[in-house]
């Protein structure tokens, strides 16, 4: 049986389909006025990555109200400055070398920052949500077989 399409609406009356499996495209925007937009599967890769380089530059007060957004932007910005570093080309003057120097030390920041983030708030939640399980599995009787192996 082939997949459907699903639909989620975005915010202005846009509306994102992915496209059922085999279709040529990938997924359509549609609604808001505006006619279907069917995307392929490189488009809409392409679209994301531009969309993620713009998430630290454009969307700076979004980031502060979420947490998901910002750590992606950082793990994108992380990988940005780490393709700038390991690059082929060579460095032809001191402004190079101090740019190239800003970002190394921007991406320990940011390589700092994700290690708290992963080590506290991951953490903290996992647990949490560790807790809760073992609290259903006990309440539904689901962990007597682990005690009797």
């Amino acid at each position: 049986m082939a997949s459907q399409p699903t639909s989620t609406p975005l915010a202005g009356g846009l509306t994102y389909r992915k496209t059922a499996a085999g279709d040529e495209g990938y997924a359509t925007l549609t609604g808001s006025g505006i006619p279907d937009l069917l995307l392929t599967r490189a488009q809409a890769l392409a679209l994301f990555r531009v969309m993620l380089a713009d998430l630290a530059t454009d969307f700076s007060r979004e980031l502060e109200a979420d947490s998901e957004l910002e750590q992606i932007s950082q793990i994108h910005r992380f990988h940005e400055l780490r393709a700038r570093l390991t690059s082929d080309e060579p460095v032809f003057s001191a402004e190079e070398v101090q740019a190239d120097r800003r970002a190394y030390d921007e991406a320990c920041e940011i390589q700092a920052e994700m290690e708290q983030i992963v080590g506290t708030y991951w953490s903290s939640s996992l647990e949490r949500v560790c807790e809760t399980l073992e609290e259903a599995e006990e309440a539904l009787g689901l962990n007597e077989e682990e005690d009797e192996e």
